[in-house]
């Protein structure tokens, strides 16, 4: 049987994926990548309601949250929690592939 959950974006992933397609709009005059990079992460949080587990697990012991999550969107990483109980997918950060993950983890909040 499969579980509906429900999802949420932290204020962070929010910017995040603001600063991005303000990125690829704005700077790089590609305002059709950044209507892509959106409906691509779209439909990744979609599928993640559907199957929450799918995204490959982070065992870092200097994360500041456990049961942290990861999945591949292109040239992006989105960071997510499965929050159990509320039935919920808490997408915590969107960021570029080549940025430095272990700061973004360090200073990750959910």
């Amino acid at each position: 049987m499969l579980c509906e959950y429900r999802y949420e974006l932290t204020e962070r992933a929010v910017k995040d994926l603001d600063e991005i397609a303000g990125y690829l709009r704005d700077d790089l005059d590609n305002a059709r990548a950044a209507m892509s990079l959106l409906y691509e992460v779209s439909k990744c949080v979609q599928r993640l309601c559907s199957f929450p587990a799918s995204g490959s697990r982070i065992l870092e012991e200097y994360l500041p949250e456990k049961n942290v999550r990861k999945v591949i969107v292109g040239n992006y990483i989105l960071y997510y929690r499965i929050l159990k109980e509320q039935e919920l997918v808490r997408v915590l950060r969107v960021v570029h592939g080549s940025r430095d993950q272990d700061a973004v983890l360090q200073n990750l909040n959910s």
